[in-house]
């Protein structure tokens, strides 16, 4: 099993890799990441801490709702650094003074994607985000329109839009 987890790691990493070079070369601008810290007790909130690692961001379509799941996209690190799970920063963050960049991304600090890549699920985890490396790639390259004058590729805020 190990030897598995260690393919899927090294896949993984190479299509990380692979994402944030094409990234440069297309320019796509990148996102300042910070840490999401919930805060508990009678209500929750939370607090934000900027990083040093900038991302690409990449978000899926969403058929349903016939829009790009603004709150479920997901971040490679120019350091190498995968996030499975981050959300676009809104105006509520800025407005508190959290969050200084325009361009910025939220995740929880416990969200690695290579953690993802062992165990049980490893080889199947592997797959899918191996689908979605290929499918914002792919968008990179030949953007397709989607509905309602919205297509793939870069969008007007920096993030790639994408349909696995």
């Amino acid at each position: 099993m190990r030897e598995e987890e260690a393919r899927n790691l090294q896949r993984v990493r190479a299509g990380v890799r692979d994402l944030v070079d094409l990234a440069a070369r297309r320019r796509v601008p990148l996102f300042r990441l910070y840490w999401e810290i919930t805060h508990g007790g009678e209500t929750l909130w939370h607090s934000y801490t900027r990083t040093g690692l900038q991302c690409v961001v990449a978000l899926d379509w969403n058929e349903a709702s016939r829009e790009f799941s603004a709150f479920s996209g997901w971040a490679v690190a120019t350091d190498g650094s995968f996030f499975r799970q981050v959300n676009l920063a809104g105006d509520y963050q800025r407005r508190r003074g959290d969050i200084r960049e325009q361009r910025a991304v939220c995740a929880e600090s416990d969200v690695d994607g290579y953690s993802q890549l062992t165990g049980r699920f490893g080889a199947s985890n592997t797959d899918f985000f191996m689908r979605q490396f290929v499918a914002a790639a792919s968008a990179l390259m030949a953007p397709v329109e989607l509905a309602d004058g919205k297509r793939t590729g870069i969008q007007p805020d920096g993030w790639i839009g994408y349909w696995a």
